[in-house]
């Protein structure tokens, strides 16, 4: 998939099977589909931070530069529907469309992504706990054993605290916090649309409990910065919101015009 090139960043990289089919139906193809990961990753210098596959679609993080992103997902994506196919007699695309990838520029919007991705099985009521799904690497950021394919964690709970015995405790604890929180609304399988959705909600909510922070500003109004910094159609935030895209995208013009007068507006909304 051609995208601008990016510098080493984390990513949050999204697909689904064609018509929203299955694209993983006995065992054999979810560990047929690790091992490719594994050896992509390997090929492609890109860092496997976490993983979870569903049934008809799959979340990964990934980081690494955007060449790096494009030879990974090539070896992953290509192999595997050339082996989906023949294996259940199909034809055509095995996935619908290309991958989604999502940059993730700050600490807080990486812990969010990884933790989404964890949740995925929690939101669909496959499992109670995310520990308790088999097809991600969860266990692994709580020093279980169980994962079928293990990752290295240290990157991101590193992030988080030094020690890495808090650090699993803080990400366990973020985890479950946002397992409680209420879920943003989709309609059957997740989207890149219900994917920016989530994002732009979790940003939404950022900026009310961080609000005394931007000298005044509406929390709505640093959402919106932050959601079109990260790349969220004016849209896909407009339909959070409860408002017209026209009214997104004026909201974003008279905030461009503020910062074009107030330069030191664009650092007091610095990304969370």
């Amino acid at each position: 998939m051609s995208r601008p090139w990016s510098g080493e960043i984390a990513w949050h990289v999204f697909c689904r099977g064609a018509r929203r089919l299955a694209l993983f139906y006995e065992d054999e193809d979810y560990e047929t589909f690790l091992d490719l990961l594994d050896e992509a990753t390997g090929h492609s210098g890109c860092n496997l931070w976490a993983y979870t596959l569903m049934s008809n679609h799959y979340h990964l993080t990934l980081n690494g530069n955007s060449e790096q992103l494009s030879d990974c997902m090539w070896r992953i994506n290509h192999p595997y529907s050339l082996y989906h196919n023949e294996k259940h007699g199909l034809s055509g695309h095995a996935f619908d469309g290309p991958y989604r990838a999502f940059r993730k520029r700050t600490v807080r919007s990486l812990v969010h992504s990884v933790a989404y991705v964890f949740l995925n099985p929690v939101r669909a009521r496959m499992v109670e706990r995310p520990e308790e799904y088999r097809w991600s690497c969860y266990r692994s950021y709580l020093g279980l054993e169980g994962s079928p394919l293990g990752v290295d964690p240290t990157p991101v709970l590193r992030l988080l605290d030094g020690d890495i015995r808090q650090a699993r405790h803080k990400f366990r604890r973020f985890v479950e916090e946002q397992a409680a929180s209420p879920p943003v609304k989709t309609e059957g399988t997740p989207t890149a649309r219900s994917v920016q959705r989530d994002q732009f909600s979790w940003l939404l909510d950022e900026a009310k409990v961080l609000g005394s922070g931007f000298g005044g500003e509406e929390p709505a109004a640093v959402a919106l910065y932050w959601g079109k910094e990260v790349g969220v159609p004016a849209r896909i935030m407009a339909d959070v919101l409860g408002v017209k895209p026209s009214q997104v995208s004026q909201a974003l013009w008279r905030l461009a015009k503020r910062i074009e007068r107030e330069p030191d507006l664009a650092l007091r909304l610095s990304l969370p």
